[in-house]
């Protein structure tokens, strides 16, 4: 009870958090002088919206409004995929282009991930089947574990201008702790699969004669 409350909280905030930061870029894009990088963060926005909503939905039982939302999620992953995607190859493409080269790595890989996850999307609604057992569990973890991972990658790296030259290295600790986190907990559930007792279905008790 205290997990999914919990969970349903981060939920609601991580939305918050996200489509605000994407509705602010969006006005800074459409402004006289965009600021470089505003796309990339409105798109990523989104992508962090998108995380946590397939997230939720991964766990909770198949209903008509989970579909639909999945129905919803593929085409807005793709859409923010191709986003990020084309804005990373202009960058590489384009003569005289001063987008720093991080931004572009940013906006290539995310977007990649984008469109991998829009393709699993597209693979969980054509199934017969909905996900159980350890599929259910890492689709669950590593979509939410990544946003909030997104959230940390956006937000520490500003911090470096107000800490000590020697001591800038910190704000790396929490941007690699949740991403390795984020992998040793896919790692035990996929390959050490310690949720099984938590996952599996349960046997209903015989009665006794």
């Amino acid at each position: 009870m205290l997990h999914r409350r919990s969970g349903a909280l981060f939920v609601y905030l991580m939305l918050v958090m996200a489509l605000t930061g994407a509705a602010i870029a969006v006005v800074e894009a459409s402004g006289p002088r965009p600021k470089t990088g505003t796309q990339a963060t409105a798109f990523m926005g989104l992508f962090t919206a998108y995380l946590v909503v397939t997230a939720l939905t991964t766990v909770r039982p198949p209903s008509t409004w989970s579909r639909r939302l999945g129905l919803l999620g593929v085409p807005l992953a793709a859409a923010i995929g191709v986003g990020l995607t084309t804005l990373g190859l202009r960058a590489l493409t384009t003569t005289g282009n001063h987008q720093m080269p991080m931004l572009t790595a940013v906006e290539l890989v995310f977007g990649s991930i984008a469109l991998l996850a829009a393709g699993s999307d597209v693979r969980l609604l054509r199934s017969s089947s909905p996900l159980t057992g350890t599929k259910r569990i890492a689709r669950h973890l590593w979509r939410m574990t990544f946003a909030l991972w997104i959230a940390v990658f956006s937000f520490f790296p500003r911090l470096i201008k107000h800490i000590p030259a020697p001591f800038g290295a910190v704000v790396a600790v929490p941007i690699l702790g949740v991403l390795g986190a984020m992998l040793y907990w896919l790692w035990r559930v996929r390959y050490r699969k310690s949720f099984r007792g938590l996952i599996g279905v349960a046997v209903p008790r015989s009665n006794a004669a």
